[in-house]
């Protein structure tokens, strides 16, 4: 099980953006030189991206943002165009059907890595069964809950009420329900799901 093990924040500096790879305790621009791309030599970056580089750029983005490597990524997106509907919503929702960023949106954990973790270290159960795979796909009406008493204590953001629709949680019992996948205006905004499709057709 294959995963990014570098620096968190030279992958949000080199895409120009907050991919939330950190707790969110201080401020994005606090923690690192947010608008300086990470290289020893910044002289060239205003230069006019090209077509194939601004398609990259847009597949780096989904693909750091959710944590995801090349292989599996591929597979996701080969998987979304065999499926009727669009591409790039069914790509999206796929990623967020992932179980680890389905405990992560359900507040049991601050950071997507800390969810892996705490699904690889089985702590995470689905429909009462313990699943310790960080891709697998939740279903609707699953139930996620975490098993950890410790973990109970990353989840008092949510006790005003989980901001996903598509969510139901309780953090009392560090419990939730994957009520269904979400649509497309509540999919995450500045993921270009455009440029991966056109990068992929080539």
């Amino acid at each position: 099980m294959a995963r990014y093990l570098g620096p968190r924040q030279r992958l949000s500096r080199r895409e120009g953006v907050d991919l939330l790879l950190k707790s969110g305790a201080r401020p994005f621009e606090d923690k690192c030189r947010a608008g300086v791309r990470p290289g020893q030599c910044n002289r060239h970056q205003g230069h006019r991206p090209s077509t194939y580089c601004m398609q990259f750029r847009g597949k780096q983005r989904i693909k750091r943002y959710y944590g995801v490597l090349e292989r599996q990524f591929s597979a996701y997106v080969r998987r979304a165009a065999s499926v009727p509907g669009h591409a790039g919503s069914r790509l999206l929702q796929a990623l967020e059907s992932r179980l680890d960023n389905v405990v992560y949106r359900m507040g049991f954990c601050t950071t997507r890595p800390a969810a892996r973790q705490l699904v690889s270290h089985r702590h995470v159960t689905v429909n009462t069964a313990i699943v310790h795979t960080p891709s697998y796909a939740v279903r609707a009406g699953d139930v996620v809950a975490v098993r950890s008493a410790l973990c109970c204590s990353a989840a008092r953001p949510m006790e005003h009420g989980c901001p996903y629709a598509w969510l139901h949680v309780r953090c009392d019992i560090a419990e939730g329900v994957f009520r269904r996948a979400p649509n497309a205006a509540e999919l995450p905004h500045g993921l270009h799901t455009d440029r991966v499709e056109d990068l992929y057709s080539c």
